[in-house]
């Protein structure tokens, strides 16, 4: 339940074992390599056995093959569970090497360019065409052949298009200014008229500038001995052709994915750890027959690295060396298997610092009953932690995937047991329950002991009284901590006087509120005062100057306004509390409204109601309760013991994206 004893290593082995070395710190995943910063022996930079470039290179080709044929593999189907799980494909060790050795890679990327290319070649012609094909298209009741419609000797001829505004018009001036003209109307849409030109080239000044005036934009039709009819039929057929080299083509990508995909997959993991092994060699120093590496490794898996490394060679040592001046470990966070979920919450926060504690079990319990409290029905609960709990068991949910389905598990059970003691059912009334079904609805009221609705005064005090309890509970986890590490002074005088002043302060509010006797009223505020004396004379005495230590520990006081804010923080329980229960109520009252107000079907829109509306409260006061849940934690507990910024552990370890590697 804390921050893992996190050392600094050094391993020096022979050079000759360096590949079975590596592979083995590679396979345990434990240490973190870094930089070495010795300075007892001369040390040259390590030139990798194999070019990490080269290593590089060879995983992009895999990398391209596989989103190639992923893309074209055909109607392989995957179960969901495995989508959601990121579930792998299980291969040995043996049939890794084989297949690194064995898999014909040149061969299959080769192949997989040469089909890229010709697809996207005839996918692009087909696309290309399709600008054409459209002018064309405009074309087609135009009976003479492109070509034929030429410049001649005296002649020339304008494919274009003109303005339905200004056709007529353009029409008549045309005419009347170009005697030797001849004007042919192929075709028109909503905005323009498509036309041929064909005129004198004597006129042709007179011409074009009647073209200009009327905006006539000129087109040009491919050149070929045939009407535009007689193209856009050939370009049809070109591309029914295209579209038929490309379903063959694709047929036979299918084939090459079926055959190849996944030993693909598995020679990219298997690039990918070469990489890694690679490139994590530039770290290492060498001697001339030895090489040196340093890293982070939990005290703990100190012996079994060495056990290990026995097996491998004896000729190795291990030992752990002293931190550089500004130096921080890595932070592993060591908790028991049940604790492990909450680790998300504390990780939304940050890490904490090596010389921190983790705060992760201490706020489980808090973090879990308020998440409890923002939904209080029972209901709801119970199918929070029922859905969860089968999802993991049915669906085989791998343990590293689990956390936050047991995080929400936790949750269900403990919003049951505030449902159940605040009569939270679904937002059913339980007084209005048939007569049929007292026995039930007396049986539920009997154990229930607040009624939040009717009573959120007590609900609110709830909430105030675990606030004040929880930050509390804060202010002493840091007293624990820097008595544990030796500040012993600063525990008592920093963290445990706002302990007793706080715990003055309730004391003497309860008695006023009537909560304890009113005979104890007196002492309650003699202790309180006392509480306020000590903060003004211990609070200051770092200053140096009297008057500055009097004026600091007054002005220490000041925190007791933050503390109170703090706690005026946890009213949010009672809102989301109240929240879930009367959404939950307003959902089962339309649902009765609408089984009323339509005859016979409405008892299915009575149901459909009840259980979208039920679904839509779950989730969105769930998502409500996780986060708020979390704020009290972040913004009010951990602020009084715990600051974060810890560094993340990187192992050097075995990681794949399609294999799941056994031994």
């Amino acid at each position: 339940m804390a921050v893992a004893n996190v050392k600094k290593v050094g391993i020096i082995a022979h050079k000759k074992d360096k590949e079975k070395v590596v592979d083995f710190l590679y396979g345990t995943g434990l240490l973190e390599v870094t930089n070495w910063q010795g300075k007892a022996v001369k040390v040259e930079a390590v030139e990798a056995e194999e070019d990490t470039s080269q290593l590089e290179y060879k995983l992009s080709r895999a990398q391209f093959a596989i989103g190639f044929l992923e893309e074209y593999k055909g109607g392989e189907k995957v179960k969901l569970v495995d989508k959601l799980i990121g579930a792998k494909l299980p291969v040995s060790t043996s049939k890794v090497a084989k297949i690194a050795k064995e898999f014909p890679i040149d061969k299959v990327v080769g192949r997989c360019n040469e089909l890229e290319e010709e697809i996207n070649q005839k996918q692009s012609e087909i696309d290309s065409s399709t600008e054409e094909k459209e002018l064309l298209e405009k074309w087609v009741s135009l009976d003479v052949k492109v070509d034929e419609a030429r410049e001649t000797k005296t002649t020339k001829a304008i494919f274009g298009m003109v303005g339905n505004e200004q056709y007529l018009a353009f029409i008549r001036e045309l005419e009347k200014k170009v005697t030797q003209v001849d004007i042919r109307k192929v075709t028109n849409d909503e905005q323009k008229n498509y036309i041929l030109v064909i005129f004198n080239k004597n006129f042709e000044r007179e011409v074009s500038k009647i073209l200009f005036k009327y905006g006539l934009e000129k087109v040009s039709l491919p050149s070929a001995d045939k009407t535009p009819r007689e193209l856009l039929e050939d370009l049809s057929e070109r591309n029914k052709v295209h579209r038929k080299d490309i379903k063959k083509l694709k047929s036979e990508t299918e084939k090459l994915a079926k055959k190849y995909l996944a030993d693909l997959k598995v020679l990219f993991d298997h690039f990918t750890w070469q990489v890694d092994k690679s490139a994590v060699q530039k770290d290492f120093k060498e001697t001339n027959s030895t090489f040196i590496v340093t890293g982070w490794m939990r005290k703990d898996d100190i012996k079994r690295i060495e056990k290990g490394l026995e097996k491998v060679t004896t000729n190795f040592v291990i030992e752990e060396m002293e931190l550089e001046k500004g130096e921080e470990a890595p932070v592993v966070m060591s908790n028991s298997s049940f604790m492990q979920p909450f680790e998300a919450v504390t990780s939304i926060y940050g890490l904490p610092k090596s010389s921190e504690v983790d705060p992760t079990p201490f706020l489980s319990i808090f973090f879990i009953i308020f998440f409890g409290l923002c939904l209080t029905d029972a209901g709801y609960g119970l199918v929070l932690m029922t859905l969860t709990y089968l999802i993991i068991k049915v669906l085989k949910i791998p343990k590293e995937k689990q956390r936050l389905l047991r995080l929400l598990m936790y949750g269900g059970f403990v919003t049951f047991i505030v449902g159940v003691l605040t009569g939270g059912w679904f937002g059913i009334v339980l007084e209005d329950l048939p007569a049929g079904l007292d026995w039930l609805a007396n049986g539920l009221m009997a154990v229930r002991l607040i009624n939040p609705i009717e009573n959120p005064i007590v609900m609110l005090g709830l909430s105030f009284a675990l606030g004040y309890i929880h930050i509390i509970y804060g202010i002493a986890i840091d007293m624990w901590w820097k008595i544990k590490n030796g500040s012993v002074k600063d525990g008592i005088l920093d963290s445990g006087t706002w302990i007793y002043f706080l715990l003055a302060m309730g004391f003497y509010g309860a008695t006023a509120a009537g909560v304890l006797p009113e005979s104890l009223k007196s002492i309650s505020l003699y202790l309180l005062l006392a509480g306020v004396v000590v903060l003004i004379l211990t609070q200051g005495r770092k200053q140096k100057n009297p008057i500055m230590k009097l004026l600091a520990g007054i002005g220490s006081l000041y925190g007791l306004v933050g503390y109170m804010s703090d706690i005026l923080s946890y009213s949010r329980l009672l809102a989301l509390g109240l929240a879930t229960g009367v959404i939950a109520m307003v959902i089962n009252l339309i649902a009765v409204m609408f089984k009323d107000m339509i005859p016979v079907v409405g008892w299915v829109f009575m149901v459909l109601i009840i259980i979208g509306g039920h679904i839509f409260n779950i989730v969105i006061n769930v998502l409500g309760a996780y986060i708020h849940s979390g704020r009290l934690q972040f913004v009010e507990f951990f602020p009084k013991f715990f600051q974060g910024g810890g560094k993340i552990f990187r192992p050097f370890k075995r990681v794949s994206k399609y294999v799941d590697l056994k031994s």
